[in-house]
């Protein structure tokens, strides 16, 4: 559901409304989003480690391949670099 593709049980426990109007929508990205960050938090512990994201990514995809790809996209990403 939404564009962070949230399934119903995760969304239900997990969505938050970003603009503090009460209303977590999955389709608006920025309630998808801070959802989407709440969740890799809680699952991953400590995102500022190597592991922690592995951890987390893993949690929400559970795929070595899906959670590197991730991770090098959010590296290109912080970086500067196209998508």
């Amino acid at each position: 559901m939404g564009p962070m593709q949230f399934i119903s049980e995760t969304w239900r426990l997990y969505g938050v409304a970003a603009r503090n109007d009460g209303i977590a929508n999955v389709d608006n990205i920025d309630d998808a989003a801070l959802s989407a960050a709440g969740y890799l938090c809680w699952r991953g512990k400590d995102l500022a480690t190597p592991r922690g994201w592995i951890t987390a990514l893993r949690a929400y995809n559970n795929s070595v391949i899906y959670a590197r790809a991730v991770r090098d996209w959010a590296t290109a990403y912080a970086a500067g670099h196209p998508l």
